[in-house]
């Protein structure tokens, strides 16, 4: 609709309606209330989104949990990852070591994707997961890397780092017990 109309439309209306087209249509003209450009994602989110198309169908990377399950989480309640940290190595190298030890997962034979640090880094290929792995590696990563591994990496980096970990309610240990149904077979 033409802006001289609209306004018309407005007045025609009732003198209330009128006021609020008139803005409207006096912001559109001077251009406030046009679409911004979003705002720049921390380094860790840009990597992400960069590489999640490489990752076969059918499978998932340890980038794409750690952004989902921490990176983007710690995001939010205001941490960002610095740069030069990379839990996701450290998920990576851990969560295989779980899946040889305690699964006997030749993690040899896992296919790999080229992964892109989006700086002066190499190209790396790490190893990608089957989507059937992925209630395990939630399960290891919230009970196992977290708590173990996680705490002390952050602690290294940046004590202070921590208080953030507690803020993300899925990491967050649970307030009171939940109440689950028993799965336990009858005999």
């Amino acid at each position: 609709m033409h802006p001289q109309v609209a306004i018309n439309l407005g007045q025609w209306a009732s003198g209330k309606f009128a006021v609020k087209v008139s803005k409207w249509v006096s912001d559109w003209l001077s251009g406030k209330g046009a679409p911004q450009a979003p705002a720049e994602l921390p380094h860790h989110l840009q990597r992400y989104i960069y590489n999640d198309a490489k990752v076969p169908q059918g499978y998932f990377s340890v980038l794409q949990e750690t952004g989902l399950s921490l990176i983007g989480p710690l995001h939010n309640v205001g941490f960002v990852i610095p740069k030069g940290w990379v839990p996701d190595i450290s998920v990576g190298k851990l969560y295989c070591r779980w899946l040889r030890e305690q699964h006997g997962v030749d993690t040899d034979a896992l296919p790999v994707y080229a992964h892109d640090y989006l700086d002066s880094r190499p190209i790396v290929y790490p190893k990608v997961y089957p989507d059937a792995y992925l209630a395990d590696f939630r399960t290891w990563f919230r009970t196992v890397w977290l708590p173990e591994n996680g705490v002390r990496y952050f602690k290294t980096k940046d004590p202070a780092s921590l208080v953030y970990l507690n803020k993300i309610p899925a990491l967050a240990p649970p307030s009171q017990p939940a109440n689950l149904p028993s799965w336990k077979k009858k005999a």
